[in-house]
């Protein structure tokens, strides 16, 4: 990375510099053209002036301005021409014949040529001569100083883009190079490790060395919530396995006294378990996003008074007062409603793991117009340490009375259910001064209808 830093950084000065010195010698070239062009035209003028009051002088000017390039071609009466014309463009001699005293001008290639017609009357043993056609050369030279001067520039300029490239690129590359070695240890499970401090870099580095810390963090508390996950499913299971494995000893060594509780027993351990490799399924589909919502417009008021009415009885078996207050017309709301009725039933399960003597389901409209669902328990609360963790992981409380143990997933699938619908989810605990607590459910007006 370093070597193509370095070779563009080159590349691009040396373009830079091509380009300017094509620029800088075409200027040369330029006003070497229009300087020579008006040196050359004082000198046509300079021969006219010459010619007019000195005949045959014309010659002596062209030696004393140093012009090697000159020629000059006489006009006879019949037309001829005679002198050097091959030698210089014809299109000057053509365009000047004819035009006594005025100057032309014509660049063609590296040369600029000035020619004037100068009238003469005079009889020669050729005939008689009835003007002189005088032509200036003069070369556009760039002076060989210019050329290097240039190449001067352009080699130190390049010596100077290695030396600037090279600190460059280091000063990029040291760094990303360090951030490389942390995300290649982060691949291979070092979740623990940080990138060093970056300071006096670009911006951009440090947002992104900022990141990695920021992802280095957020995999290094994945990875202990989903030790804490194991370690709460692991002794979850714990329990209902060990007693089936006891009382089916028991009954094999035949020492129970009543074989046929301990099947009975057998039987609810076996059904709990079942209950909580389902719920272990069904969270591990919903967090690999292996599942489909199927939403529809449904009556949400009308889905909640169905499960009240359920639960009503399941209540009544555990001697648990039941109070529901429900909303009292139609609410359609886009939701799925089986799942929608899944996260209600978490809630609920939730709250009869937990209640000691009641139970309440509320559902109203709120003044910001959302649908709110709660599910209230008179149990102990949760306790604060563990209410950051409720929606995100495996949650298990060891004040739970021994009425019934779940899986202790359920709250996390109501949290990824609830996701997948746009309902937001929440809880309140302790709920005024005898504990207690409230979750809630609310359907955002965006999804009521």
């Amino acid at each position: 990375m370093r070597r193509k830093i370095t070779l563009t950084l080159v590349i691009s000065v040396t373009s830079v510099i091509l380009i300017a010195g094509f620029g800088v010698l075409l200027l040369s070239r330029q006003i070497s053209a229009h300087q020579g062009r008006a040196f050359l035209i004082r000198t046509v003028r300079t021969i006219v002036a010459t010619q007019s009051s000195h005949p045959y002088l014309a010659r002596e000017v062209v030696k004393i301005a140093g012009l090697n390039g000159a020629h000059f071609e006489t006009l006879y009466s019949t037309g001829r021409v005679s002198g050097s014309v091959n030698a210089i463009p014809n299109s000057i001699v053509s365009a000047s014949t004819g035009h006594p005293g005025e100057i032309y001008t014509l660049t063609q290639g590296s040369s600029i040529y000035a020619a004037v017609d100068i009238p003469l009357s005079r009889n020669t043993p050729n005939g008689h001569v009835t003007g002189l056609v005088v032509v200036l050369q003069k070369s556009i030279a760039i002076p060989p100083r210019s050329i290097l001067f240039l190449v001067l520039v352009a080699v130190t300029a390049i010596l100077i883009a290695l030396l600037v490239g090279e600190s460059i690129s280091a000063r990029i590359t040291r760094p990303i190079l360090g951030l490389q070695e942390v995300t290649r240890k982060l691949a291979e499970g070092e979740v623990g490790i940080r990138p060093d401090p970056i300071r006096g870099h670009y911006p951009e580095i440090q947002d992104l060395s900022n990141s990695i810390s920021q992802m280095a963090a957020s995999l290094e508390k994945s990875e202990e919530l989903q030790k804490d996950f194991f370690m709460a499913i692991s002794h979850d299971l714990r329990t209902p396995l060990t007693s089936v494995s006891g009382f089916a000893e028991a009954i094999l060594d035949e020492t129970v006294d009543d074989p046929k509780q301990a099947a009975a027993v057998i039987l609810k351990q076996s059904k709990r378990l079942e209950i909580m490799v389902r719920d272990l399924l069904e969270l591990s589909r919903l967090q690999a996003g292996r599942f489909k919502l199927e939403i529809s417009q449904v009556d949400a008021a009308h889905l909640v008074d169905d499960l009240a009415e359920i639960f009503s009885l399941r209540a009544a078996e555990a001697v648990i007062n039941f109070n529901y207050q429900g909303l009292g017309f139609q609410q359609l709301a886009d939701l799925d409603p089986n799942r929608f009725t899944q996260v209600l039933q978490n809630l609920l399960e939730n709250a009869y793991k937990f209640a000691s003597t009641s139970i309440s389901l509320a559902s109203k409209l709120t003044e910001d117009g959302d649908f709110r669902i709660a599910v209230l328990d008179d149990g102990p609360g949760i306790p604060l340490a563990d209410q950051p963790k409720v929606f995100r992981h495996a949650h298990r409380n060891d004040n739970t009375p021994s009425r019934e143990q779940g899986s202790g997933v359920g709250l996390l699938i109501v949290a990824e259910l609830a996701q997948a619908m746009g309902l937001r989810v929440g809880f309140k605990s302790p709920v005024g001064t005898t504990g207690g607590t409230e979750m809630i459910v609310i359907i955002p007006k965006t999804l009521l209808r």
